[in-house]
Order: C-alpha cells, then sequence, then structure tokens
C-alpha cells in the first residue's frame, strides 16, 4: 500500500492536505498488465509522448483510479468502491495529485513504481504455450499406459 500526502486548495480556496491510500492486489496488477497486448511494460515503451500525449494522460488515469482506495479505520479493510472513485476524481486533491505526477516525471516514476513493487507487474512468469499434442505424442503416451499397465 502506498500512501501520498497530497497538499491541494479545495473549492472554498483553502489550502488542505490529505493522506491519499493506493494499493494495487496482485490479481489487479495482473489484469492490469494483460488489458494492454504485450503488457504493461511493452505498452509504455511504446509510448511517444509527441505524437500521443493522451496515452500517459489515460495510463495514469487508469492506474491512480484502479489503486485508490479508502482504508478502514482498523486497517482491515481497503474499499473501492464506484462511489469512493466518484469522490475522488470530482476532488480537487485527485486533480492536485494528477497535476503533479504529469509536471514530474521523477515524482510520477516514483509513485508508480512504489505502488507496482509490492506486485507482479513485469516479474511475473509469462504464461507458458501449452503444446498441442500430435499423434506421435498420443501414440507415445498409449504405449507408456499400456506398459506401466494403467490402461
Amino acid at each position: 500500500m502506498l500512501k501520498k500526502k497530497v497538499a491541494y486548495k479545495d473549492f472554498n480556496g483553502e489550502r488542505q492536505t490529505k493522506d491519499l491510500y493506493f494499493n494495487l492486489t496482485e490479481a489487479e496488477a495482473v489484469r492490469l498488465d494483460v488489458s494492454f497486448p504485450g503488457g504493461l511494460e511493452a505498452h509504455i515503451e511504446s509510448f511517444d509522448p509527441e505524437v500521443r500525449p493522451e496515452d500517459i494522460l489515460n495510463l495514469f488515469e487508469k492506474v491512480i483510479m484502479m489503486a485508490h482506495g479508502v482504508k478502514s479505520e482498523d486497517g482491515q479493510r481497503f474499499i473501492k468502491t464506484e462511489e469512493a472513485a466518484k469522490l475522488f476524481r470530482s476532488s480537487a486533491a485527485y486533480s492536485s495529485l494528477f497535476m503533479d505526477l504529469i509536471q514530474d516525471v521523477d515524482q510520477a516514476k516514483e509513485f508508480f513504481n512504489s505502488m507496482l513493487s509490492t506486485t507482479t507487474v513485469g516479474n511475473r512468469p509469462k504464461p507458458k504455450k501449452r503444446r498441442r499434442r500430435n499423434e506421435n505424442d498420443q501414440a507415445e503416451s498409449e504405449n507408456t499406459n499400456s506398459e506401466s499397465g494403467n490402461e
């Protein structure tokens, strides 16, 4: 889990500071990874910010919204609901965080690396392709089973 302190000006013009929490479970990280052809790393490497800067913005928003949640007071749950996401997206804290990340490459790298370091994205083994059995494999398997008495 990543705790990020964000300073912002609320809609009353008051300066505020808020702790925001972000977490991707391994399952969520894998889901994120496979949502891009070739995986997240390949997707990031294919970016050309000069041609399509919206690709980077869309990825930032996707990851931020996927990872943001509200930690329960007892620390036993990390709540991610559509309602919590809507409230966060409409907040000045979200806007401030988003702008900080897109304006500071080092801060963005630190934010995403911190969040993804506790997951398997980029380090997870790629699924092995299942080899189709051909007729020779089938026959060989049958011979092995009959020799061992496993018919």
